[in-house]
C-alpha cells in the first residue's frame, strides 16, 4: 500500500487486474459502502470462501474415489464446509466483513478441532486447516490476529495430544490412505498459494 502509485493497489483495480471471468468477479465484489481496507479483506475472504468451496470438493470426490467404503466423513466435509462457505459469501454481499473474518477463522477452528479429535488428533488431515488459519488470520487481522491464532492452535494441538496421552481421545472415524492424505493436505496448499497469490 505503500506505492507511489496507489490507484493501482486500490481493491477494485487489482480485482480488475486479475482477468477473472465475469461471473467471479460479481461473486467476490464488495458493495460499494464499506471501506477500501474492508473491501480488500472482503475480496481476499470471498477468494478464500470460493478457493476452498472448489478445492473441497474436489478433494472430497477424489477421497470418495480413492476410498468408497468410508462415506460418511468425506460427504459431511463437503456439506458442512460448502454450506458454511455460501452463508459467508452472502454476509460479504451484505457488508459484513468483519463479522465474516471473525465466523470464518473461529468457524473453521471450530471444524477443524471437530475433525482432528474424531479422526486421529494432529495426524489427521483436518489438523493441517491450523495452518491456513495461521496465514489467514495474518493477513486480514494483522499481527495481533496472527499472534492469537497461532497460541490458540498451538494450545489446541497440545490438548489434542494431551487427550491421546490419557486415552479420551476416540478411535478414527476415517482412515486415511497415503493418497487420500495427500489429497487432503494438497486442498490446504491449494488455498495456501491462491491467498498467497492475492
Amino acid at each position: 500500500w505503500n506505492d507511489v502509485n496507489t490507484e493501482s493497489r486500490k481493491p477494485d483495480m487489482i480485482l480488475k487486474s486479475m482477468q477473472l471471468p465475469p461471473f467471479l468477479i460479481k461473486l467476490i465484489e464488495m458493495p460499494e459502502n464499506i471501506d477500501e481496507q474492508q473491501r480488500m479483506t472482503g475480496h481476499l475472504l470471498a477468494i478464500y470462501a470460493l478457493i476452498s468451496m472448489v478445492s473441497i470438493s474436489v478433494s472430497g470426490v477424489l477421497v470418495l474415489v480413492a476410498s468408497p467404503g468410508q462415506f460418511l466423513r468425506p460427504v459431511l466435509a463437503v456439506f458442512t464446509v460448502n454450506t458454511f462457505l455460501g452463508v459467508t459469501l452472502f454476509l460479504l454481499k451484505r457488508g459484513k466483513v468483519r463479522l465474516v473474518n471473525y465466523l470464518v477463522i473461529g468457524g473453521f477452528w471450530l471444524l477443524a478441532t471437530l475433525f482432528s479429535f474424531t479422526g486421529g488428533g494432529v495426524h489427521s488431515a483436518a489438523y493441517s486447516v491450523y495452518i491456513v488459519l495461521i496465514f489467514l488470520a495474518g493477513i486480514t487481522l494483522g499481527g495481533r490476529g496472527l499472534v492469537s491464532m497461532l497460541v490458540l492452535c498451538g494450545f489446541t494441538g497440545l490438548g489434542l495430544v494431551y487427550l491421546d496421552q490419557i486415552g479420551w481421545q476416540p478411535e478414527p472415524q476415517y482412515q486415511f490412505t497415503q493418497l487420500t492424505f495427500w489429497l487432503a493436505n494438497f486442498s490446504f496448499i491449494l488455498i495456501l498459494a491462491f491467498l498467497q497469490y492475492y
